[in-house]
Order: C-alpha cells, then sequence, then structure tokens
C-alpha cells in the first residue's frame, strides 16, 4: 500500500497539513512529528487522526548539544520500531 509521507516540523505547517488532507481521500497520508511533542498534542487536540484515517508517528530526537546525542539519534532512526514501519510504506 503506497502512502504519502507528510514530515511535521511546525506549528505554521499546520494549516497547509489540514487543506492536504482535506483534497485527498481518507486514510492516505503517514504524518511523521519531527518538531517536537507539543506538536504532536496538537495534533491529538484536532483529532486529525479519526477524521482523515492518518497513521502519526513520533520521531523527537535530541539535541545536539551533547556530541553523544549523535550516537542516540542514529539508533533511533535506524533501530527504532516506529522507523522499521514507515521504512514498510
Amino acid at each position: 500500500m503506497k502512502k504519502k509521507l507528510i514530515f511535521y516540523q511546525s506549528i505554521a505547517e499546520i494549516s497547509e497539513i489540514i487543506e492536504l488532507l482535506k483534497k485527498n481521500a481518507v486514510g492516505k497520508f503517514l504524518i511523521i512529528v519531527t518538531g517536537g511533542k507539543q506538536l504532536t498534542n496538537l495534533l491529538k487536540k484536532l483529532k486529525l487522526k479519526k477524521k482523515y484515517g492518518l497513521k502519526i508517528y513520533e520521531f523527537h530526537t535530541p539535541r545536539l548539544i551533547n556530541p553523544l546525542n549523535i550516537i542516540k539519534i542514529c539508533l533511533i532512526l535506524n533501530y527504532s520500531k516506529e522507523s522499521k514501519k514507515v521504512l514498510n510504506y
């Protein structure tokens, strides 16, 4: 099954995302949230998952201030369950 990916990083993008969802079939998109947990909470409050049949994946990575966080980011992106599910699409 082919799905379209939306990378959601900024709250300013939410209006564009909603317009995309309205124009296309239900269940056609995956939203990958990279901007922080507050953005995931916004999607939950808007109930986009129920209205449009979305799957939402969270990829919140630690800040790069600490050099060890680069290793954590690589592990998250390569070996997490969510990244494997996204790669299936």
